[in-house]
C-alpha cells in the first residue's frame, strides 16, 4: 500500500503521518513518546548509583544490537565493542543498514570514544543481532563472534595490546 501511494521517497518524506495512514487510522492507534532516542550505556559508581551516559555519534549511526565490554587496547580501561543495524524494518521505513561495529575506547571515567577501523580492524557490516566473547587457545585469547541474521558469523581475534582487534578467517 506504501509503495502505491508514495513511489519515490521524496514523496513519502514530504507526506505526514495523517497522509500516510488516514486521520481515521490515527484516530484508533495507540500514541506512545519517545523522551530519548540516544544509545546509551549506564556508568555504575560502585555505590549502586547509575549515570547515563550517551554514546558518541559515530554509534549512533544505526541501531546497536550488542555490547561487549572488554579492554580492547591494554590500557585497564573498559573498551566497548559495539555492532547492529536491522534489516527487517517495517515496510513504512527503509532498512537501518549504516552501522560498521565500532569499538569504542573507554577513558576509565566513563567516557567513550570511537577508534577508527584502521586501528581495530573491526568491521561487522551485516544484519548483526548478537556478539559473543569467547576465550580460545592455552592463553584464552579472546575472541569475538559477530551473530548475522540468516548469513555467515564473522570472529576477530586480537592482537598484541595496543595494536586493536584483528579480522579472523570464520
Amino acid at each position: 500500500m506504501i509503495l502505491q501511494k508514495f513511489p519515490t521517497y521524496a514523496q513519502y518524506a514530504s507526506s505526514d503521518l495523517a497522509g500516510i495512514y488516514t486521520q481515521e487510522k490515527l484516530s484508533g492507534a495507540l500514541h506512545l513518546q519517545a523522551t530519548m532516542m540516544l544509545s546509551t550505556v549506564f556508568v555504575n559508581d560502585g555505590k549502586g548509583h547509575f549515570t547515563s551516559q550517551a554514546l558518541p555519534m559515530l554509534a549512533q549511526i544505526a541501531p546497536i544490537n550488542a555490547i561487549i565490554p572488554m579492554d580492547v587496547d591494554g590500557d585497564n580501561h573498559v573498551d566497548l565493542v559495539c555492532a547492529g543495524n536491522n534489516w527487517g524494518a517495517e515496510v513504512e521505513t527503509a532498512r537501518y543498514d549504516a552501522g560498521t561495529g565500532t569499538v569504542l575506547r573507554g577513558d576509565g571515567k566513563g567516557g567513550f570514544a570511537p577508534m577508527p577501523i584502521s586501528r581495530t580492524g573491526f568491521f561487522a557490516w551485516g544484519n548483526v543481532k548478537d556478539l559473543a566473547l569467547v576465550r580460545t587457545g592455552a592463553d584464552k585469547d579472546p575472541l569475538i563472534v559477530v551473530a548475522n541474521n540468516n548469513d555467515a558469523v564473522q570472529a576477530f581475534g586480537t592482537k598484541k595490546p595496543n595494536a586493536g582487534l584483528a579480522r579472523m578467517n570464520p
